[in-house]
């Protein structure tokens, strides 16, 4: 994990009137890249539930590659020196800038309730160990447990990253020149963690592109195998409709040759009743010629009688002497 040095420190500078006790240092160091103050227990910069006219996120203090910057999360207003910040958009900061939390009077003559914070550079020396470079706030330290309801009475202000110091004196121009120059490292290792950040992004928005596109091409895949295998069994009932429509057109086939093969025997048996019946015919023609000869031969036996009598009576005739 990157670790990157502290980057500024808000020190509260007015509590008086905010109706509650002054906590123990009173400086809060900027570690993380976000940090943010309210009464929610994720906040880093902690206030307690009493103080109900701070929000659960009032505001939130960060540094990106152009330099610190403050943004009101709150419903109640914060205003950077002295001006009212538009909520939900970030406002650039610089070193000794103002930032505070108001309140109205419930009543008339009751003073404004205000916190104040006034940003400054980190403590020195720097710490040798720096916390990470997260969102997350850091973990609440002993004293702080300590200040639980029970054990003694817990103050209304932040308690989380208190710096339990007095405060330094102003720092001199090369300190200020180093740290500038030290934010600029910061500035450019943030930079080069963001363009990191964007190029494992990048790779795994190719990456997961590609297996989109890999997803997309199975899908594709599939779609045409079922379309194939929609195809395919279409072709089988097909076929097998084809098969069934041959296999009755084969029985209409051998049934029109049993008709066919009826048909020729019925022919046949046709043909030779013809045969017979002309073989018939003509033997009755036969025969009839035979009966007429023999009618003849009967007449003709029947005229012999006559002939030999006009023979006899010829012969007779013949036979008297004149």
């Amino acid at each position: 994990m990157l670790h990157a040095p502290p980057w500024g420190r808000l020190v509260l500078t007015r509590w008086e009137d905010a109706g509650c006790e002054r906590p123990r240092g009173g400086a809060y160091v900027l570690a993380t890249r976000n940090v943010e103050c309210g009464r929610a227990s994720a906040c880093a910069i902690h206030f307690n539930k009493r103080v109900d006219w701070v929000s659960n996120r009032h505001f939130e203090v960060g540094r990106d590659e152009e330099g610190p910057w403050l943004c009101d999360r709150s419903s109640n207003g914060t205003w950077l020196n002295g001006a009212q910040l538009v909520q939900g958009k970030p406002a650039r900061m610089n070193l000794g800038d103002t930032i505070e939390l108001r309140a109205a009077a419930k009543s008339e003559g009751q003073p404004h309730k205000t916190i104040a914070f006034r940003f400054e550079p980190p403590p020195q020396p720097l710490s040798n160990v720096p916390p990470p470079l997260e969102d997350s706030p850091p973990a609440e330290s002993e004293s702080s447990k300590r200040q639980r309801p029970g054990a003694q009475r817990e103050t209304d202000l932040p308690t989380r990253m208190a710096e339990d110091r007095p405060r330094q004196a102003p720092l001199s121009a090369a300190a200020a020149a180093a740290f500038e120059a030290r934010l600029e490292a910061v500035g450019a290792e943030l930079r080069d963690v963001k363009a990191q950040q964007e190029a494992e992004a990048r790779r795994l928005v190719s990456a997961e592109e590609a297996a989109r596109a890999a997803e997309q091409q199975a899908q594709a895949a599939r779609e045409r195998r079922a379309e194939l295998s929609t195809q395919l069994e279409e072709e089988r009932a097909a076929r097998a409709t084809a098969e069934a429509a041959l296999a009755r057109e084969r029985a209409r086939a051998v049934e029109m040759e049993e008709r066919l093969r009826e048909a020729e025997a019925e022919r046949a048996a046709r043909a030779a009743a013809e045969a017979a019946a002309a073989r018939e015919r003509a033997r009755a023609s036969e025969l009839e010629g035979r009966l007429k000869e023999l009618r003849r031969a009967v007449d003709e036996a029947a005229a012999l009688p006559a002939q030999l009598g006009k023979l006899l009576g010829a012969a007779r005739q013949a036979s008297v002497p004149t």
